[in-house]
Parts: C-alpha cells; sequence; structure tokens
C-alpha cells in the first residue's frame, strides 16, 4: 500500500480499519462508516517546520493552528511568525 486511496480502499472492501480525527473524515468514502472512539485516549497534534523557513504560508498555518489550540503556539526567534 503507497497511497491514502488504496488504503481507502482497503477500508471499503472491509479488509482493515482506521482510527482517524474527525477532522480527516473529508475524504471518507461513502463505503467508509465512522463510529466515534468516545474511549480513545486525547490525542496531541504538532506542527514542525524547519528554522530556516520564512514562508508567509506557514506562517499563516502556524497562527491559525495556534488561535485554535487551548494551548498557544511556542514560536522561536527567526522560525515562521517569530520575531526576528
Amino acid at each position: 500500500m503507497r497511497t491514502q486511496s488504496q488504503l481507502a480502499q482497503l477500508v471499503a472492501l472491509g479488509r482493515t480499519l482506521l482510527v482517524i480525527p474527525a477532522s480527516s473524515r473529508g475524504w471518507q468514502w461513502p463505503e467508509h462508516v465512522a463510529v466515534p472512539v468516545v474511549d480513545a485516549p486525547e490525542v496531541t497534534t504538532v506542527l514542525a517546520w524547519q528554522p530556516s523557513s520564512r514562508a508567509p504560508e506557514l506562517a499563516a498555518l502556524v497562527r491559525a493552528a495556534s488561535q485554535l489550540s487551548s494551548k498557544p503556539a511556542q514560536l522561536s526567534p527567526g522560525t515562521a511568525g517569530g520575531q526576528g
């Protein structure tokens, strides 16, 4: 298996299952069934990027993610979105 499409085919065929975040359900096929896992442990998602990156798109992503997060982003000087 090398692609997300191949994985989705295996799920649709009933040969495997996935545990994915609710935000990933946008690529769910009509043959898929989503069942909430209410007792799953909390998952931490992190963003990582090269310290030398100055891409404005990356800075915008970090700002948007930190606004959605309950914990503020820890930006270092010299990184996208940081001061310096």
